[in-house]
């Protein structure tokens, strides 16, 4: 927890930019959620349930082996996080997009040794997370489900490490991906 506030507690410098390089459409090409009427006598409730473009739960053994963990359709999101979050914003396309992004740029982040596209990482998710609605809760959970292998772990930290003592500019931390 120390290398995450650490990397957070990085000295930023504020302009104007647009953010992120998530294509999102590759991501999600149509909502990951229907919505089923179930009744129960007389009362109709209706549940979300993942729609068939969302990836299956990975096995536990291939998403902990794998350093970025198992992404079954190559669009650069961890499975597991992916259905998490289309569960977790079923009706709300501009949150799941932000919480894309900022999965994205995490697991991209775990995927290099690079000093400079480490930066450019933390200052993605950085743009990414500020969008999120529970932004403190949401960004512990994503960051949670990728850092749930030792290597991951690992590697995370030593990217932190490596960005000890960095200054990053960050151009605005709007909401515009």
């Amino acid at each position: 927890m120390k290398k995450f506030i650490l990397m957070l507690s990085i000295i930023f410098s504020f302009t104007s930019q647009e953010a992120g390089a998530v294509n999102v459409d590759i991501v999600e090409p149509s909502p990951p959620v229907v919505y089923v009427p179930i009744a129960l006598g007389d009362l109709i409730t209706i549940i979300p349930v993942l729609a068939d473009n969302v990836p299956p739960e990975p096995v536990e053994v291939d998403n902990s082996s794998v350093l970025g963990g198992v992404d079954s359709d190559n669009d650069g999101i961890k499975d597991d996080v992916e259905r998490w979050i289309a569960l977790q914003f079923p009706g709300d396309a501009k949150k799941r997009r932000y919480a894309y992004s900022y999965a994205y740029y995490i697991r991209q982040l775990l995927l290099t040794t690079d000093r400079t596209q480490i930066q450019n990482n933390v200052v993605e998710m950085l743009k990414a997370s500020v969008c999120l609605p529970n932004n403190e809760q949401d960004i512990v959970t994503i960051m949670g489900m990728h850092l749930n292998s030792q290597a991951r772990f690992n590697r995370y930290a030593a990217n932190a490490d490596a960005l000890t003592n960095s200054v990053m500019q960050i151009n605005a931390l709007s909401c515009v991906l």
